[in-house]
């Protein structure tokens, strides 16, 4: 009986030990299991989200492709010139770029060809895992599928069959693997492209070059208006420059026109005739047959009227064939400008006055400052010539039209003796 008992008692613990030894290594495929499809599901994560960046990269750069190569269509119809000069720098921006296109499409490729067979072998494991499981335990397991948050939108992946919720150490390293895989896409897609925008900033593009001719177009173009406008203010500035200088002019000629005119008018003659005896070529003449002086000095004077002319020469002949001699004084010409002759009382010697003598005259003619015989000041003209007159003369301008008062002062101073020959003084205006 005890050995019954102990056998029966060995027997329970042999079913007990294999009991616990199933489930534990129940529990050991369960967890292996676990593990699988925690590294499917990863995998199948990176791989979506990598297959997803690269389209998102493959749609930016097609395009920027289509717009560039639109634009560059636009640009060689507008300005075929200036892309011939810039030829290679666009065939190196396209050449880039298609780098870029390819790399893109050969890593969507590859990311979706990976996928594929991570989960074709996924859903084989997982089915020969579901034939292995004991068909006594009525047990099973739910699981979500895991989500991807994109930017826009939410992306879940459809399986065939329910995979088992993975745990917390899993879900921490399939976010830090996805994180990672994408940080370095993106940073390689964005090294890519920095260096295609580096070489298309050494090297504009078309756009670039059409924005730059553009700019330079506008700032030279100048609008129809303000040239316009321009040449209206420059008109009037030549015409007021032109009015301020001629104007003046005008006015002052027009002011010595009415100041002539009205001095003319208003000023009342020198002379007339009532008053003077006029003028003529002879103005005076005198012949002293007896050699006699006139007892003083005498003042002679005629009006010239209304001279056409705007010069006179006022003429002094002199001849005394005795000893005696003329004298002449103070001789003038006045209008109502005042005094024309200069040196009219000989103060100056024979200045502003011409002396002539012919070749058979034998002239004394001289001024005189020593004996005081003069009319006034402190000189006269002794005037004295035998055989043939000498003669002393002035040109002197006055106003045409004008009333002419000419006048001078004589005397004669005689020798002792028995004179003879010829003694005369004549005064010619010319």
């Amino acid at each position: 009986m005890a050995i019954r008992v102990t056998h029966d008692k060995s027997v329970t613990v042999r079913l007990t030990l294999r009991k616990s030894l199933k489930r534990q290594s129940k529990f050991a495929k369960h967890r292996q299991h676990t593990k699988k499809s925690a590294q499917s599901a990863r995998s199948l994560i990176t791989s979506n989200q990598l297959k997803e960046n690269t389209r998102i990269t493959h749609v930016s750069t097609t395009k920027k492709i289509v717009k560039n190569k639109q634009k560059d269509k636009e640009d060689n119809d507008t300005q075929h010139d200036a892309i011939q000069s810039h030829d290679n720098t666009h065939k190196q921006h396209s050449e880039d770029n298609t780098e870029i296109s390819h790399t893109a499409e050969r890593i969507h490729y590859t990311n979706s060809d990976h996928a594929l067979i991570t989960s074709e072998s996924y859903f084989q494991q997982q089915q020969q895992q579901q034939q292995n499981i004991d068909p006594t335990e009525n047990k099973t397991i739910l699981v979500t599928p895991p989500s991807i948050n994109y930017s826009n939108q939410t992306h879940h992946i459809n399986t065939s069959s329910y995979l088992p919720q993975p745990n917390r150490k899993n879900v921490n390293l399939l976010n830090e693997t996805t994180a990672k895989s994408s940080s370095s896409l993106i940073n390689k897609t964005l090294s890519v492209l920095a260096r295609s925008n580096k070489k298309s900033s050494v090297h504009p593009t078309n756009e670039q070059q059409n924005q730059q001719l553009s700019k330079k177009k506008k700032k030279k173009t100048i609008p129809l208006c303000i040239m316009i406008l321009v040449s209206a203010l420059s008109c009037l500035l030549i015409t007021g420059i032109i009015l301020a200088i001629v104007i003046p002019l005008t006015i002052r000629k027009n002011t010595a026109t009415i100041s002539a005119t009205s001095t003319s008018t208003t000023l009342t003659p020198v002379c007339t005739t009532s008053s003077t005896t006029a003028c003529s070529t002879v103005m005076y003449n005198y012949l002293n047959s007896l050699y006699s002086a006139p007892g003083g000095w005498v003042y002679i004077s005629c009006c010239y009227i209304a001279p056409t002319m705007n010069q006179i020469t006022i003429d002094f002949g002199c001849q005394e064939d005795d000893t005696g001699y003329w004298m002449i004084d103070d001789v003038s010409a006045q209008q109502n400008g005042g005094e024309l002759i200069s040196n009219g009382g000989f103060e100056s010697g024979l200045s502003n006055w011409t002396s002539t003598v012919y070749s058979n005259a034998t002239s004394s003619t001289a001024v005189d400052t020593t004996s005081g015989s003069q009319h006034s000041n402190s000189a006269y003209l002794q005037c004295a010539s035998a055989n043939a007159p000498s003669y002393v003369k002035q040109i002197f301008s006055i106003i045409q039209g004008q009333n002419t008062l000419i006048s001078f002062w004589w005397n004669y101073t005689p020798e002792l003796g028995f004179p003879s020959g010829t003694s005369e003084l004549t005064v010619t205006l010319t």
